[in-house]
């Protein structure tokens, strides 16, 4: 409902001025060129309105962004499938951040974004590799309901990192060698 109050006011509103300023001043207008790939040619009153109405369509998207809101919710598993949990705030963060955890291996996450220019997910978790997720609607694997609710359908899955292995044995000291002087 407030595009098309958008909308209306943007073609509207410049009749005012138009008729003020050729009106009362009794002043003449003309405009004419290529307009899109036409040849336009427009005198009168009706010249400074078309004009006024052209400057407003090409700023609108200055007056009137379109970033939009969007909630995304995923879970987090290894590499059997197996959830992983709990997540902690410091394994889901936001790459440039809004952020509800469950107990159950899910999150949700809500973030501003204009359409080209999506953010990251960045997932870790103690012992397990790090996985990141671009959240763009049009992606493999990204499902947007239109209302901005994004799901990642699959599972973001970490493989789990080898453990550590050392042999056991203590470090032993080695010999110090003279040191060349040129």
């Amino acid at each position: 409902m407030t595009d098309l109050l958008y909308l209306a006011s943007m073609i509207l509103l410049p009749i005012v001025p138009a008729f003020l300023l050729f009106k009362a001043l009794g002043s003449t207008g003309d405009v004419s060129g290529p307009l899109l790939g036409l040849k336009i040619k427009l005198g009168g009153a009706f010249a400074g309105y078309f004009a006024v109405l052209v400057l407003l369509f090409v700023m609108y998207k200055t007056w009137h962004p379109t970033s939009t809101v969007w909630k995304a919710h995923g879970s987090v598993t290894d590499e059997a499938g197996t959830p992983i949990q709990p997540l902690d705030e410091k394994n889901v963060t936001l790459i440039p951040g809004s952020l509800v955890l469950y107990p159950d291996g899910t999150f949700d996450l809500t973030f501003s974004a204009a359409p080209g220019d999506w953010p990251s997910l960045a997932i870790s978790y103690p012992n397990y590799g790090s996985a990141t997720v671009r959240l763009d609607p049009s992606a493999q694997g990204m499902k947007d309901d239109g209302n901005g609710h994004l799901t990642i359908v699959n599972p973001i899955s970490l493989h789990k990192l080898p453990a550590y292995t050392g042999d056991g044995q203590a470090a032993s000291p080695v010999a110090a060698s003279a040191e060349h002087q040129p």
